[in-house]
């Protein structure tokens, strides 16, 4: 991946909400909460929670985003140096990141950071990189794995034995991001646009398989 396609694609991170996400983390909301989005890119979620929730969120990352513009009166985004969070512990009483600690060199100290400035509930989203059987089918490889900027790998079992490690009591695991292999592979050719979705409606009735791209944990402190 060259520079410019790196720099292109940070530029592009939070700017949207993901519907199984953000209802996973309604789902662990209450009034009066306060929030740390980790990693909040453009800080689409940050600005959500404080204008349709009335919530309390901060939002972080590495540097200043243009998205961070024009914020609600209760959201408010500042930078961090990506080993530790500027907060006291307990700040916060929900917190999240998503898509962050695969680009983390030492994500077993960013996730301890992550649960100290925690009081109730932790959410984290990582790239699946569980090798299914249907992406050998249709000779896929997950795109974490030539992403330039992952650094970790995991699988649903490999990353709740992480959590676990690093004191964090997982409390649920969900699949996002499904996508539908058999529209991938027509839709990744060269033919003309009549033909995919005749031959997507023909093989997918015939066979049709799923890939979740994107795993969701959520957890609490170790009492």
């Amino acid at each position: 991946m060259k520079a410019t396609s790196i720099e292109k694609t940070v530029s592009s991170w939070g700017l949207g909400i993901n519907p199984e996400r953000w209802e996973l983390l309604l789902q662990n909301l209450q009034s009066e909460d306060r929030v740390l989005d980790y990693g909040c890119g453009q800080g689409a979620y940050v600005h959500a929670l404080a204008q349709q929730k009335n919530l309390h969120c901060v939002g972080m990352d590495l540097f200043d985003y243009p998205g961070w513009e024009n914020c609600a009166e209760k959201s408010k985004f500042q930078t961090c140096d990506g080993n530790t969070i500027p907060a006291e512990d307990n700040t916060f009483d929900v917190s999240y990141a998503f898509e962050v600690l695969e680009h983390c060199h030492n994500p077993g100290e960013m996730l301890r950071e992550l649960k100290r400035v925690t009081g109730r509930t932790l959410l984290v989203s990582v790239p699946n990189c569980f090798e299914e059987d249907a992406l050998k089918t249709y000779s896929f490889a997950p795109r974490h794995w030539i992403d330039q900027t992952h650094v970790n790998f995991w699988t649903a079992e490999s990353f709740k034995e992480f959590a676990e490690q690093e004191g964090c009591k997982v409390l649920a695991q969900h699949p996002v991001f499904k996508l539908d292999l058999c529209r991938c592979y027509w839709e990744s050719t060269d033919l003309p646009s009549f033909f995919k979705k005749v031959l997507y409606r023909l093989f997918s009735t015939v066979s049709r398989s799923f890939y979740s791209s994107t795993l969701l944990v959520i957890s609490c402190k170790e009492s």
